[in-house]
């Protein structure tokens, strides 16, 4: 895309968002949850659903992913590379986006982020949620956590807690379980 084209894109971009706060993308937050933390912070006023993609959570239209990725002050490929399960997928799936005429991933498809979400059960490390209490005071999704077949924390070698409630990622990991202290929960798994 022409330099000029592409200002004008973010410039429209921005004149949509508005007043909208829109945080920092946290280390392996995954897109999704960081949309979610979004529509936390700025009280949206918009149901959200268990299979709802990361534009539900947003109050202005986006184009695409790419557009989510402007927000997060990267380029798409980035974003899915480092706050998706699209790098994993496509080690065992084909990739079914396609390349524009500059070689460049269209990324814009419905079909990439579909594969970035992981709806139904989500994971999240009780270790990791104090950590991020403490340190941010709040606590976020990784994506980490949600990849098939990873049940353990790498950083805290301890088992992950399974939302078995309908859930998404609009809600902190640990919210579910109300006032209980995810500590003591952490200890508990670990030791059953």
């Amino acid at each position: 895309m022409p330099e000029g084209e592409r200002t004008l894109r973010v410039d429209s971009l921005w004149a949509r968002v508005g007043n909208f706060r829109v945080p920092r993308i946290l280390p392996e937050e995954h897109v999704i949850a960081w949309c979610g933390r979004m529509h936390r912070i700025n009280d949206v006023r918009k149901p959200v659903y268990e299979n709802s993609s990361y534009r539900s959570f947003l109050p202005f239209n986006l184009s695409g992913l790419d557009e989510v990725a402007i927000l997060a002050g990267m380029d798409a490929e980035r974003m899915l590379r480092r706050h998706t399960t699209v790098p994993f997928v496509r080690a065992v799936v084909p990739d079914s986006t396609f390349l524009d005429i500059d070689g460049r991933r269209n990324v814009g498809s419905d079909v990439t982020p579909k594969l970035a979400a992981s709806w139904g059960a989500l994971r999240y490390c009780a270790g990791c949620v104090a950590r991020d209490r403490s340190k941010h005071g709040f606590a976020y999704w990784r994506r980490i956590h949600q990849l098939p077949g990873v049940f353990w924390c790498p950083w805290h070698k301890a088992s992950l807690v399974s939302c078995t409630e309908k859930t998404t990622y609009a809600e902190e990991p640990g919210d579910h379980l109300g006032p209980v202290n995810t500590s003591s929960v952490h200890q508990r798994r670990v030791r059953s």
